[in-house]
């Protein structure tokens, strides 16, 4: 592929996550009238679910677009192949392992911010059965998300160089989620996607872990709720003893993790981990950054701290 056609795809990526914030942002607003308006006639605008699941399919749109503009194959571009069955026994025992490194990141967040998932959490288990609850908040978010972050964003950035590629979805997988807690851990697991991606090749592997980290998140939390008739206090005191005690099995889960990969990606016959994430340096000075990205990256902030200081000023 010539630099100027990568450039054009780069570009033509940041212009498609410009128009998925907008179309995000302005849906949440649309809804919220639309239900003001019409939620006594149309009750299903009120329900939790159908936000959920109408915003979530909705950010597919500007993506599916990429592909008919630009005139690419969705299942060549994204990666959509299959993984061997031992890979995929591995993937699983990668995604646990990855734990400790995620209850660590967790843990730091809360110190500063608040859990601000716990209510939808909540509402949905309160009202619909476990399996419609693994759907609406597991595998649908997770099939949206890794095809956009992981699929679109990454393999166009990947273009310009592998370190730019990794680093800057990563960020903007954390942004998108607009406040500090989810972000933090977000940021930390979609550098963990892409090198499980490149371990296997394929999309399929990340869209696998996602989707265990988000369902089993919903299994636990569907026992608390079942036990204690609530969604469990995520409020943290500062301790050095828990603090230390976290970020050393993070340490130990990395190393597991590192191991891992190596299996991986020896199963699957692609290039050793790490060596996989060396790039052209012709690649690396490609220039990836847009108005549109820059835009993206402003408004996501905006957006986090307006969506923090509305938590301190509830608390």
């Amino acid at each position: 592929m010539e630099q100027k056609e990568k450039r054009q795809i780069m570009q033509s990526a940041n212009r498609t996550l410009a128009v998925t914030l907008f179309v995000y942002l302005a849906y949440s607003y649309v809804l919220l009238f639309l239900s003001n308006v019409l939620g006594e006639w149309l009750p299903f605008l009120d329900s939790t679910a159908f936000q959920l699941v109408s915003s979530q399919l909705l950010l597919l749109v500007p993506t599916i677009f990429f592909f008919v503009k630009n005139k690419l194959s969705p299942v060549q571009f994204l990666r959509v192949r299959a993984i061997k069955p031992l890979t995929v026994f591995l993937v699983v025992i990668f995604t646990y392992a990855a734990y400790p490194l995620l209850i660590f990141c967790n843990y730091v967040s809360l110190l500063f911010s608040e859990s601000v998932i716990d209510h939808t959490v909540e509402s949905l288990l309160n009202s619909l059965p476990l399996g419609v609850c693994l759907i609406i908040i597991a595998f649908v978010p997770c099939l949206v998300e890794e095809c956009i972050f992981r699929g679109v964003l990454f393999q166009s950035y990947r273009k310009g160089g592998m370190t730019k590629a990794i680093l800057i979805t990563a960020v903007l997988f954390g942004l998108f989620h607009m406040n500090l807690n989810q972000m933090s851990y977000a940021i930390v697991m979609g550098m963990v996607f892409v090198c499980l991606n490149e371990a296997t090749g394929s999309i399929l592997s990340s869209v696998l872990m996602h989707f265990l980290i988000n369902g089993t998140s919903v299994v636990m939390s569907a026992v608390m709720y079942k036990m204690n008739g609530k969604m469990p206090d995520t409020e943290v005191a500062f301790d050095w003893k828990v603090l230390i005690f976290y970020g050393v099995a993070a340490g130990i889960s990395l190393l597991i993790m590192y191991a891992l990969l190596h299996a991986i990606s020896a199963i699957e016959g692609g290039k050793a981990f790490p060596n996989c994430f060396i790039s052209d340096k012709a690649e690396e000075k490609t220039k990836v950054g847009s108005f549109a990205l820059y835009a993206v990256l402003v408004i996501c902030v905006i957006m986090m701290i307006l969506m923090e200081i509305g938590l301190h000023m509830q608390s």
